[in-house]
């Protein structure tokens, strides 16, 4: 379940599932999960939320290790559940 936050976090989308999803302007996704932040890359279309996928799986805090395969995939997919769950088109390239 996905609840849109407001007043400072508009643009923040929560997940029940431990993790938050925050769009910042046109070119940057935010990933909060377990008190970490992942900034990604993106653009904001008309018709659709581009994600460059990769610049998933570095987190802001220690850019320099990049997490295994699977768990960038668990990140995008999360990305992507959060994001259509407010009717947003999503697409990895």
């Amino acid at each position: 379940m996905f609840k849109r936050g407001r007043f400072l976090k508009r643009n923040t989308i929560t997940s029940d599932e431990g993790y938050s999803v925050q769009i910042v302007g046109r070119d940057t996704v935010r990933y909060h999960e377990l008190g970490r932040t992942m900034s990604i890359t993106s653009d904001l279309g008309v018709n659709s939320l581009l994600i460059f996928v990769d610049t998933v799986g570095r987190w802001d805090d220690n850019p320099y290790v990049s997490e295994p395969h699977e768990e960038k995939m668990r990140i995008a997919l999360n990305i992507k559940k959060a994001l259509q769950s407010q009717g947003e088109t999503v697409e990895f390239i």
